[in-house]
């Protein structure tokens, strides 16, 4: 079983994490009960985490897994709380959502100023990726190469 201190740090890193990246503030899951499983974080309603029973195997929403070098949220935790990313989001057109939600790594266009920085202030590594206001998942980004972080088993096809 994992210390109470190591659970909190790496919730810690974990909230840390989404706001430098995303701008997700992290106050906002203060309302919930956040605890750890393994490298990742998971969230729940404070009376669900109140519940304990012999032989629940998972409750609540994994919203992140926490890597050596990074944090990654998972595709349940940006189509939940998207409305809150603020940085690192790229929004597709019609057939790069279609890509996207079938999985496949595409070229993309990010407005860019002079000297080749991007206008919208997306940087490499993992963004959230949007149609329509409506977050769609996560992605990872490298230079122009959005490959897609959706899992299999939600993929589109088609």
């Amino acid at each position: 079983m994992r210390s109470k201190d190591l659970e909190t740090q790496l919730i810690e890193r974990a909230l840390s994490s989404l706001e430098e990246r995303f701008g997700i503030d992290p106050d906002y899951f203060r309302s919930y009960h956040l605890f750890t499983r393994r490298n990742d974080v998971w969230c729940c309603t404070h009376q669900a985490g109140e519940v304990e029973l012999p032989r629940i195997v998972r409750r609540g929403l994994r919203i992140a897994r926490v890597f050596e070098h990074s944090v990654r949220p998972t595709t349940n935790a940006v189509q939940l709380f998207g409305h809150l990313v603020k940085r690192n989001r790229v929004d597709l057109d019609e057939r790069e959502t279609k890509r996207f939600l079938a999985g496949q790594t595409q070229d993309i266009h990010l407005p860019e100023v002079e000297g080749g920085e991007c206008v919208t202030g997306v940087t490499d590594g993992f963004v959230v990726a949007f149609n329509m206001d409506f977050a769609l998942g996560v992605g990872l980004l490298k230079g122009n190469k959005l490959k897609s972080q959706v899992p299999r088993s939600r993929r589109v096809i088609g």
